[in-house]
C-alpha cells in the first residue's frame, strides 16, 4: 500500500541521485569547457552520459525499493526515477547556458564550429545532398542559444518520462495478496 512516507522516500533518494548525475554530466561539460572544447565533439561522450543516467534512474528505484522494505509500486518506481533525470538534466542544461550564453558566448561559436565540420565531414562521406547539409548546418548555428537550451531540456524529460515509465513498469514489486 502506497503511503505518503514511501512517496518522499522515493522523492528525496530520486533527488539525491539526480544531484549525482547532474554533477556527473555537469562536470563533464565544465571540464570539457575548461580543458579542450573538442570533448563537445565526441560522440561516444554523449552516449555514456545517456547511459549513465539510466544507469542512475535504475539506481533510484532499487535504493527506493531497498528502503521501502523490498516493495515499490509503479507511482513511486516512476517518481524517484523521474526525479532523478529532472534534477540531473536541470543541473546540466543550467550549466551549459550559465556558461555558452553567460559567460563565455565565444566558446559556444567555437565548439558550433568544431561540429559543423565534423558534420559536413559524415554526412559528405554518406552522400547526402548539399541542401540538406546545409539545413543541417543552419540549425546547428542556434544549439547554444537559451531557447534552445531550453527546449532540448524539455524534449530531454519528455523522453526520461518515457524511460521512467518503462522502468517503473519492469522494476515495480507489488507485496502478494494473501
Amino acid at each position: 500500500m502506497e503511503t505518503s512516507s514511501n512517496l518522499k522516500i522515493a522523492q528525496n533518494i530520486g533527488l539525491n541521485n539526480g544531484y549525482i548525475f547532474g554533477a556527473i554530466s555537469g562536470g563533464y561539460t565544465l571540464v570539457a569547457y575548461l580543458f579542450n572544447l573538442k570533448l563537445f565533439t565526441i560522440t561516444w561522450a554523449g552516449t555514456v552520459l545517456f547511459f549513465i543516467g539510466i544507469l542512475m534512474m535504475v539506481l533510484s528505484i532499487n535504493t527506493a525499493r531497498k528502503a521501502m522494505d523490498g516493495y515499490i509500486n509503479f507511482r513511486e518506481a516512476f517518481v524517484s526515477s523521474f526525479i532523478t533525470a529532472f534534477a540531473g538534466t536541470l543541473i546540466n542544461t543550467l550549466i551549459t547556458i550559465l556558461i555558452f550564453n553567460v559567460i563565455d558566448r565565444d566558446a559556444a561559436q567555437t565548439v558550433i564550429e568544431m561540429l559543423s565540420v565534423k558534420m559536413e565531414e559524415t554526412m559528405e562521406r554518406f552522400s547526402v545532398p548539399q541542401e540538406k547539409i546545409d539545413e543541417a548546418l543552419e540549425s546547428l548555428d542556434k544549439s547554444f542559444d537559451f531557447l534552445t537550451q531550453l527546449r532540448g531540456f524539455g524534449l530531454g524529460l519528455a523522453f526520461y518520462a518515457a524511460v521512467s515509465a518503462v522502468l517503473a513498469a519492469f522494476m515495480k514489486k507489488n507485496p502478494q495478496k494473501a
